[in-house]
This record gives structure tokens, sequence and C-alpha cells, in this order.
């Protein structure tokens, strides 16, 4: 596969970031929030769109681009509004812990998600190669997403009460 294992950030193949989320997760995120909901990082943004600068208190679908995770995660987590991320599933980083800690609903899916290539519009098989992908439910009503989730991978609640979050400090919630 070659430079595809890299990503944008090693490659300097700005495309690369751009993977489009295949229609059955879509789908999925749809039957969670049926009123609608923001993609903050859209395949093909307005010019001057800058999903980085933009605040909302709108339900949000984050397809982070792989390489701008952290900051994807900085900007948008603490927002309030309903959440649903899909990211590679990083148990080591430090977005992928700050993630964990605010989530009250993860998929962790059986397949690896076959993307869409941005500039042909055909299924990737190569976009998610050697990486398992998660889907994360940051919100208050995480029962809804585990109902849809669960026919796609591992879905469960995740009350972290009192965890050790990635700077081993203890958090409370609640």
């Amino acid at each position: 596969m070659g430079s595809l294992k890299e990503g944008a950030k090693a490659t300097g193949e700005a495309w690369r970031d751009n993977y489009r989320t295949p229609a059955y997760i879509i789908d999925r995120v749809n039957a969670v929030f049926p009123d609608g909901w923001l993609d903050p990082c859209p395949e093909n943004p307005l010019p001057g769109m800058d999903g980085l600068g933009m605040y909302s208190f709108q339900n949000r679908f984050i397809n982070p681009p792989f390489s701008q995770y952290q900051a994807w995660v900085d900007h948008w987590l603490y927002q309030p509004g309903e959440q649903i991320w899909i990211c590679h599933t990083n148990n080591s980083s430090g977005w992928f812990k700050q993630l964990m800690a605010e989530a009250s609903g993860i998929c962790l899916l059986f397949k690896r998600v076959i993307f869409i290539d941005p500039r042909t519009g055909e299924p990737c098989k190569n976009s998610s190669y050697g990486k398992s992908q998660s889907v994360i439910y940051v919100g208050e009503r995480p029962e809804r997403f585990i109902e849809e989730f669960s026919v796609l991978g591992y879905s469960f609640f995740t009350d972290f009460t009192n965890v050790t979050n990635f700077n081993n400090e203890t958090k409370k919630k609640g």
C-alpha cells in the first residue's frame, strides 16, 4: 500500500484527510439525530469554511481529518450539544483518552471502516489499513446511540464516574 499507511501529515497529500464516511454509518447517525446535525469537517467545505473556527450548539457528527485529531478534539469536545465521533481506536493517544473521558457511549466496530476516496467516490480499501475504528457518543442520551450502533459493533455505556484520565488525575462526574 505504500504511503497510504502514513496519512496526510506524513505524505503531504491533503486529500487523504478528506475520506468520506460510508453511508451505513451516516444512516445510523441520522437515526440518532433525526432532527439534523452539523458536519464541521465535510468532504467538500464551502469556500472560507473553517471547521476549527466554528462554534455550534447543534448536534454534530465529526469525522476529523486523520492528521489533525488533537486539534479537532480540543476545539469541539467541550462545546455544548450532542456529538458522535468516528476515529481510529488509539488507546495510547491523548486525544482518544480525552474523548473517552467525556464519552457516554462507545461502539467498537466489528470491522474496519472502508472510507470513500474523495477523488473517485469509490470505497478505498486501504483508507484504514491496520487501524480499527470506534464511534464515540458524547451527550445526555446514549440509549438511542447504543440502540442504533449495536448492529455495527460492541456498543456500551461509558459511565466513568471515577476514572483516572490521561493526566492520571481522578475525574469525578456528577
